[in-house]
């Protein structure tokens, strides 16, 4: 083909005709600004244009050049490339809108600039040419793989073999530390097999029970347990044998320990269950709790401390969550105080309570926003509303409650209803201004002292009384004003 478009280069007829012979490929010639000015019909075919649609367009309008592939233009003879033939690639895309894969060879007229183009559809050949691509690289995978599973297979016997033997040694050498771990604990750690008795007996051993390792080795566990200890005990070994490690995984029991010398001590015991050589052996891990059982009293003793006085409050003692103020816990006196039972105040708001959040409850509850700002609250004073409805005026002390690790828990506070000492407060001052104005009206002159008998008052008719100012007679002796 490519001899019968160098003859027909100068030849318009016989390129002619090459145009109308050619019904598969699409023949397009440009002239020298790349205008397409003659193709044949198989334009139609590839690209869906008719050939009056692709005359007078450029040649960009049916594809873009890739440009030239290495591993292609290797097999274009150097005849070719020195008689102006060259052979690239490029995209097309039909009136449709499908992209297309393209050869394109080009020859180049020198005569008037332009050039004949053959483009020809290569879009299934490509897609033969990428599927044998991924056949191979698949396939060259797969050898690799295989290859490094051999190799993976072969690094891991050897690193099985290194293991075992390392095992193997670590084996011993966690023997001898686990001897001495046993040896060192302050729990007593004993072995006892099911027909020979103790059989392991640690220092902590000898420390908690009394008995020395020679006196004990042999003897029967029950030994270490008071009379009415024994027979449950001994129950329970039975039905470890019986049943294996997995009756007495992760539990412990607390049961009463019986020293040499007759003394019995509180004690949590673990057992665990093991197997050697077809012989059950149950190991069992004693803790002597004596400590910890007084703690545990003097805890609870704390609490009812706590809970007495909870109870017996004159004041109102109430545990909230935060930043919620949801009620969580109440005393009996807290009840009086508000006129609401136990059940109608656990879960409610405290900031239902306020009579300044009733009437803005858009400000929020500004006692916990500063509670939690300050974590502690001394003499805060409110008015509240009982259930009744009468208003009272409380006085709040609050603290934040954390736990050990600092995380806020909630807060507790304690009410006083101050009600009474409000209006007491205000009783006295009223009966003070009564009484000053009583001095300050008197006709009779009237001084007030102190009880060192220095002058801290004198009234109008007494000024005038003597002639003199007020700060002439403040802070002097009464006994300096005698007349």
């Amino acid at each position: 083909t490519y001899n019968r478009w160098k003859k027909s280069a100068v030849k318009q007829k016989e390129l002619e005709n090459i145009f109308y012979s050619i019904n598969r490929d699409v023949l397009v010639v440009v002239d020298e600004v790349g205008k397409i000015i003659m193709c044949n019909n198989s334009v139609t075919h590839l690209f869906g244009y008719t050939v009056e649609e692709v005359v007078n367009q450029s040649i960009g309008f049916l594809y873009t050049a890739n440009g030239p592939e290495p591993e292609k233009l290797d097999e274009i003879t150097p005849q070719l490339k020195d008689n102006n033939f060259a052979v690239n690639f490029g995209t097309g895309k039909t009136k449709d809108g499908v992209s297309i894969s393209l050869e394109v060879a080009r020859y180049n007229r020198i005569n008037d600039g332009g050039a004949v183009l053959l483009l020809r559809d290569i879009t299934e050949r490509r897609q033969v040419e990428e599927k044998l691509e991924d056949y191979r690289c698949h396939l060259e995978d797969l050898v690799k793989e295989r290859t490094a599973a051999l190799e993976r297979a072969n690094q891991e016997l050897q690193r099985e073999v290194r293991k075992r033997e390392q095992t193997a040694a670590l084996l011993r050498e966690n023997e001898g530390r686990l001897r001495l771990l046993v040896q060192s604990a302050s729990d007593a750690i004993i072995t006892v097999d099911s027909s020979k008795g103790i059989n392991s007996w640690n220092s902590g051993a000898e420390v908690m029970f009394g008995y020395a390792v020679k006196d004990i080795i042999g003897k029967p566990f029950s030994l270490l347990f008071p009379e009415n200890f024994r027979e449950q005990n001994k129950q329970l070994i039975e039905q470890m044998n019986v049943k294996g490690n997995g009756y007495c995984a992760g539990k412990t029991f607390e049961f009463y320990g019986l020293r040499k010398d007759g003394s019995e001590f509180p004690a949590e015991i673990s057992y665990t269950c093991w197997e050697s050589k077809n012989e059950i052996n149950i190991t069992a891990i004693v803790r002597d709790i004596t400590e910890r059982r007084k703690a545990q009293e003097r805890i609870k003793e704390a609490r009812d401390f706590l809970e007495d006085i909870f109870k017996t409050s004159a004041d109102g003692i109430m545990v909230t969550t935060v930043p919620g103020g949801e009620i969580t816990m109440i005393n009996d006196a807290l009840e009086k105080i508000l006129g609401y039972s136990r059940e109608e105040l656990i879960g409610r708001n405290v900031s239902e309570f306020s009579s300044e959040q009733r009437k803005h409850p858009e400000l929020g509850n500004e006692f916990l926003r500063q509670l939690m700002e300050h974590h502690v609250l001394v003499e805060n004073q409110q008015t509240w509303i009982r259930k009744d409805g009468n208003v009272i005026d409380i006085e709040c002390n609050a603290a934040i409650l954390k736990d050990r690790g600092g995380k806020i828990k909630g807060a507790v506070a304690s009410i006083r209803d101050i009600t009474r000492r409000k209006r007491d407060e205000i009783n006295l001052r009223e009966t003070k201004d009564h009484l000053d104005n009583l001095i300050e009206s008197s006709l009779d002159g009237i001084i007030v002292s102190d009880y060192k008998g220095t002058v801290t008052r004198a009234n109008k008719s007494f000024l005038e009384l003597i002639g003199t100012e007020k700060e002439e007679v403040l802070g002097k002796h009464i006994m300096e004003l005698s007349i």
